[in-house]
């Protein structure tokens, strides 16, 4: 599957290149921001990172919508494995060949300011996995809604600021950055982009593994209600 998510992006190379194009002077300009408010180069290449990885993130929740609501589910319902890991390999090919692509143009730009720690570069993994299946969860919403569509634009939302990806932590009040360290979207902005501009949080890192679990546990579980009640209903 992995090889397939690999292809289809490989194949829409050009699109991609000139999407990251788009995120690199996105990316710049508020890394820009916050470099002259701070004189810290390294707020530049943390925007940046944050911005790499926010771009790649997983849209399964699109995919997963429209496949119940036009009982295209159906198909994929009689092979074996749950369709969490089924698009797994898929999405996460896609998003590894954007990462690539993204990253030949973000990475150098980053090194003129301050050079970002790739070692922390798969720590992706950990915030694609988080992105995966808050999404899947959204896209299972279909099995009772219909159309989850609006409830994916709301955390779409929520996960651009609560990540860090806009504004980092640092500079919230204080009750704020509270409430957003205590949530799951900073291992998908603020959290690996720090760490790529060194500071890596070992907590965080633990915690981390305890909410990607969690929530590939609670997407399995919901995946598991709906395809019942799908099949109850007979779609």
């Amino acid at each position: 599957m992995i090889e397939l998510g690999v292809k289809e992006s490989v194949a829409n190379w050009k699109a991609t290149l000139i999407r990251s194009f788009q995120m690199a002077i996105v990316g710049f300009i508020i890394g820009y921001f916050w470099f002259i408010t701070t004189g810290d180069p390294k707020y530049m290449v943390y925007i940046l990172m944050a911005e790499l990885i926010a771009f790649n993130r997983p849209r399964v929740a699109k995919e997963f919508s429209q496949m119940i609501r036009t009982a295209k589910i159906d198909v994929w319902m009689t092979r074996p494995r749950s369709l969490f890991y089924k698009f797994f390999g898929i999405f996460f090919g896609r998003s590894l060949v954007g990462l690539l692509i993204s990253s030949i143009i973000v990475i150098p730009i980053a090194f003129l300011y301050y050079p970002p720690h790739l070692i922390y570069l798969p720590l992706f993994f950990m915030a694609f996995l988080v992105n995966y299946s808050i999404s899947a969860i959204i896209g299972y919403l279909s099995f009772w809604v219909g159309d989850s569509r609006p409830y994916e634009f709301i955390v779409d939302k929520i996960n651009f600021f609560f990540s860090g990806t806009l504004i980092p932590f640092e500079f919230l009040p204080t009750w704020l950055a509270t409430i957003t360290k205590s949530l799951p979207f900073q291992l998908v902005g603020y959290f690996p982009a720090k760490a790529m501009v060194g500071d890596f949080m070992p907590l965080l890192f633990l915690s981390g593994i305890l909410w990607t679990t969690g929530l590939v546990a609670t997407a399995l579980i919901i995946e598991k209600i709906g395809v019942k009640k799908y099949e109850v209903v007979g779609g």
